[in-house]
């Protein structure tokens, strides 16, 4: 697949957690190639929604690091997702800045794999 996978992507500020988070919105393309994958890992989720497995979770890097690794908590998403930190350390405004940056910026450059 080449080209964008994503509209756009920007941090936000939940107003009913009051934590941050990043939603991303997917171009027609990307948005069908998100549910193939979203799909998949969610099967895995399933076996303990409680506490995700591993297979369950996607990484975010930047540059080698991972800045988050959601789970995959649905089958299918309706054209945009939300990325947030469900740890004991909820994202800052600069973290989910950074990831929004990175989620834009990585969909032009490589399609997303599964």
């Amino acid at each position: 697949m080449s080209g964008s996978i994503v509209k756009t992507a920007q941090a936000d500020l939940n107003s009913f957690t009051d934590q941050w988070e990043v939603n991303v919105n997917f171009t027609p393309a990307g948005s069908a190639e998100f549910n193939r994958i979203a799909a998949q890992y969610y099967l895995c989720y399933e076996k303990d929604t409680s506490n995700p497995p591993y297979c369950s979770l996607q990484a975010i890097d930047l540059n080698g690091t991972v800045l988050t690794s959601p789970a995959i908590e649905s089958p299918h998403f309706a054209g945009s997702a939300e990325i947030s930190d469900a740890t004991d350390e909820p994202f800052t405004k600069v973290k989910a800045m950074k990831i929004a940056a990175q989620v834009r910026a990585a969909s032009k450059m490589a399609p997303i794999s599964g």
